[in-house]
């Protein structure tokens, strides 16, 4: 699990840098265009006049990989004073920057006043010059800045821990309307590395599921289904978010669909009676069986009624009770349950369809030896 976090920061920070040179493409043709153009003399001694020139001047000469892009073109040309102005941003940014012992907002002002006096004699000289500017800002505000902000920007990190990773996608009380934001990061991630991606939500259902369930001082924790639900899925925008996040995932909707029937079904175990009352269940029964419901179905199928609803009974109370779950694991996992698992995800919920396949999987198994014997001919 440990693996899960720098997988998935890869593959966002991958994302990220995709998005970046998909905008430096577009912008490419016009910086091509306007590199070779010089500016007027008089221009160009206006921008060799400015405090901050010289020194980001000789920055990009004397870096050979600074000045490689730019080594054969004139100090007077738009393309290499594009490469000064650039040095002049980073120099601002320098000098307030975490990284700085002694910021200097002064400094950073200035430079950044002689950045834009060299832009706007560059501009002046070539249009496409600016209308790359252009491109470039506004897609970097339009795509690449909303992923920056949004959960993919928090996983592109180095090293990223999984816990992390988990947290931003999945906060525990998230933005409203928050869900677009998780099916954009999970669609990227599941682009990359569709692994990586499923382990990261399975990591988080997984971790809310073991601290929900955990034992109880008396014993087993019997709601720890139904709390499970509610620290998953607790809010509308949880619900939303999951559901865009296990949707965005290779087979998404139909996972969501188990998934989100397998939650209903959690959800409707926390207003079961309390261990030991058997009131409400005896009352349903009774009248199920004075309606010739469940039993009557039953009967239809060839099983004695008197003997299937007393060992519906007592199979009820042993799952209620937290006995058998390991036979209980075995129907649902056996391939031989299928039809009647189908049959019952397929009958609207509480239909006595539903119930009757329900009871069929109880009634017609053979606890000894924990496999399904042959169902009874209709």
């Amino acid at each position: 699990p440990s693996t899960i976090g720098p997988s998935v920061g890869r593959a966002a920070e991958e994302t990220v840098n995709d998005v970046r040179g998909a905008i430096n493409k577009t912008a490419k043709p016009f910086y091509d265009s306007a590199e070779t153009v010089r500016l007027p003399p008089q221009d160009m001694a206006r921008v060799r006049a400015l405090p901050g020139y010289e020194d980001a001047r000789n920055a990009v000469r004397s870096d050979p990989q600074l000045n490689r892009y730019v080594a054969n073109l004139p100090d007077d040309s738009v393309g290499f004073l594009n490469e000064v102005k650039k040095e002049l941003d980073r120099a601002g940014k320098a000098a307030v920057g975490p990284l700085n012992t002694q910021p200097n907002m002064q400094r950073a002002a200035g430079l950044g006043s002689d950045a834009a006096a060299v832009k706007n004699a560059a501009t002046n000289a070539s249009t496409d010059y600016g209308t790359a500017l252009a491109v470039e800002s506004v897609a970097r505000e339009k795509y690449l800045q909303p992923l920056l902000d949004g959960p993919l920007g928090k996983l592109a990190v180095k090293d990223t821990a999984t816990k992390d990773a988990i947290n931003a996608l999945f906060p525990k009380n998230p933005l409203p309307n928050s869900e677009h934001e998780i099916g954009v990061a999970v669609s990227a991630l599941t682009k990359r590395n569709p692994a990586a991606a499923k382990d990261l939500v399975r990591a988080h259902v997984e971790s809310v599921f073991n601290e929900a369930a955990k034992d109880l001082q008396s014993g087993a924790n019997q709601a720890g289904g139904a709390k499970f639900r509610a620290q998953l899925i607790g809010n509308p925008q949880q619900r939303l978010n999951l559901r865009e996040a296990v949707e965005a995932l290779p087979n998404g909707q139909d996972r969501w669909s188990g998934f989100n029937k397998f939650l209903d079904i959690l959800e409707s175990t926390g207003t079961r009676q309390n261990v030991g009352s058997r009131t409400a269940y005896n009352q349903e029964l009774l009248k199920q069986q004075a309606t010739g419901g469940l039993v009557g179905d039953a009967i239809k199928t060839g099983a004695n009624p008197a003997r299937f609803g007393q060992k519906f009974i007592d199979r009820y109370e042993q799952y209620k009770l937290g006995k058998n779950l390991g036979q209980l694991a075995d129907i649902l996992t056996d391939s031989r349950s299928g039809d009647l698992l189908r049959s019952i995800a397929k009958s609207p919920a509480g239909s006595t369809q539903a119930q009757v396949a329900a009871l069929k999987l109880i009634t017609y198994y053979d606890a000894s030896h924990r496999t399904p014997v042959e169902k009874p001919n209709k």
